[in-house]
């Protein structure tokens, strides 16, 4: 039902309770109507989804459904906790010492009984500072939160409690998701198909990418980088079957937030939205990204060069030369001398066209990477005008923005863990047992170098 960028890829046909209904792909026609909808094979209840995507505590869903007042003064006193002890990490000493006071408060007294209660209190405190670092609380939530405990009559306050927990929950449930198709047949154009969703219930052929927050250009900019090609030739050197698990995903080379710099946004950011946004369902996402008027109009060609401007881009980003990108478009596209050495940025003088095409094209490489896309290019196109879209994007990007610049990603990445000395718990084989002990800095090597010790 999914394709990049493309919520409406296909649709059901029959009824409701039609067991032979089967998926159709979705005409041109019907993507140029922003009202249009694909019709779902099952239906399922809001709450069942909402339980499932809102980012709150999950005790705290069915605590207000059930409009359990003790329940829902303990879960946001529980979560109010956590966020000003998590604040008070952050240098902020008067959310800290509200914080352990709500600790105190809810642990008991910390002296009464030094073997129970102590234990007790940080128990209490880790599981604050745990819940409310998976769902972070804002500074307007807690100060809301904060107001309904401070409310003096004890009916009223059970009341903006109860008010407050269900505001919570329905502006934390996200408007919109990230899905992709586990699906990764070897006949597909592409190994990642991700897209951008309107709020549903999906299967288990298309499992969905979830954050802590909600923020629409971030989810832009990792969009387009999991749809790139780049990452898709990633992809392609790490899935092994028909099935993109999601440990895999965890395994892909996807850039930080925080490599990117504000050009990066609105040049990303622009062409996402335009890609995304033509249907009426994704006015929310258009919203938050800052774009308040009607859907983009779906036009096959302008989405043709949108997709290949982001493909060009983003090989930018990952530091590649020109000829590294003609190697993932197709490596039968270089000449036998740029093959032998694929980090020299030097190209074949005789490349020419828009398809920059050698002289003497390789006739012998064993390799082959979008053999489907090039194939459905070159036979509704006759050409594969993916490759020349984006060739030509790079030239233009090449005259606005100059040569590429390598970035160093390393001072992005978190510190590797060391190891410590004595503290590998796990039997060794009988074989080994006996064995002289290593040195420190023996160990460290052979963890380094992925060998056990």
């Amino acid at each position: 039902m999914l394709h990049q960028f493309d919520h409406r890829f296909a649709t059901y046909e029959g009824s409701v309770d039609d067991e032979d209904a089967e998926t159709r792909p979705v005409t041109l026609e019907e993507k140029r109507d922003p009202n249009y909808r694909v019709r779902p094979r099952y239906w399922v209840e809001r709450d069942a989804v909402i339980a499932k995507v809102a980012r709150v505590p999950s005790p705290l869903l069915s605590l207000v459904k059930a409009q359990d007042h003790p329940g829902i003064r303990r879960m946001l006193l529980d979560w109010l906790g956590g966020h000003c002890l998590n604040r008070g990490d952050a240098g902020d000493v008067a959310k800290a010492k509200l914080g352990e006071e709500i600790v105190q408060a809810r642990a008991g007294s910390l002296f009464a009984s030094l073997q129970s209660d102590a234990i007790d209190y940080i128990t209490k405190q880790a599981g604050y500072r745990a819940m409310e670092r998976e769902f972070p609380l804002t500074d307007s939530e807690a100060v809301c939160i904060a107001d309904a405990f401070a409310t003096e009559d004890a009916a009223k306050k059970e009341v903006m409690l109860l008010e407050t927990a269900a505001m919570l929950v329905e502006c934390r449930i996200p408007k919109w998701l990230i899905g992709f198709r586990n699906n990764a047949r070897n006949t597909d154009v592409r190994t990642g198909i991700f897209t951008i969703l309107p709020l549903s219930g999906v299967g288990n052929s298309s499992p969905l990418i979830d954050f802590s927050e909600s923020d629409a250009k971030k989810s832009a900019i990792f969009l387009a980088n999991l749809n790139s090609l780049v990452q898709d030739f990633i992809m392609r050197q790490k899935v092994g079957g028909p099935n993109l698990n999601f440990f895999y995903i965890k395994q892909l080379a996807v850039l930080p937030p925080q490599a990117y710099e504000k050009d990066d946004f609105e040049y990303i950011g622009s062409r996402v939205l335009e890609l995304v946004y033509t249907s009426w369902e994704m006015q929310d996402f258009a919203i938050q990204m800052g774009f308040d008027g009607p859907p983009f109009v779906w036009d096959e060609d302008r989405r043709a060069l949108l997709k290949a401007e982001l493909d060009a881009y983003f090989a930018r980003l990952y530091g590649l030369t020109r000829k590294q990108l003609r190697y993932i478009l197709d490596p039968n596209g270089l000449s036998d001398a740029e093959l032998i050495n694929i980090l020299d940025p030097e190209e074949d003088p005789t490349c020419s066209g828009p398809h920059l095409l050698p002289a003497e094209p390789t006739t012998t490489f064993p390799g082959e990477t979008f053999r489907v896309l090039k194939q459905n290019d070159e036979k509704e196109f006759g050409e594969y005008r993916t490759r020349r879209l984006v060739l030509e994007a790079w030239a233009r990007l090449e005259v606005e923005f100059g040569p590429v610049v390598p970035r160093d990603y390393h001072e992005l990445l978190p510190p590797p863990v060391v190891p410590v000395a004595g503290t590998v718990t796990s039997r060794k084989p009988n074989s080994q047992r006996g064995r002289p002990k290593k040195s420190l800095s023996e160990q460290d090597q052979t963890l380094k170098m992925g060998i056990e010790p």
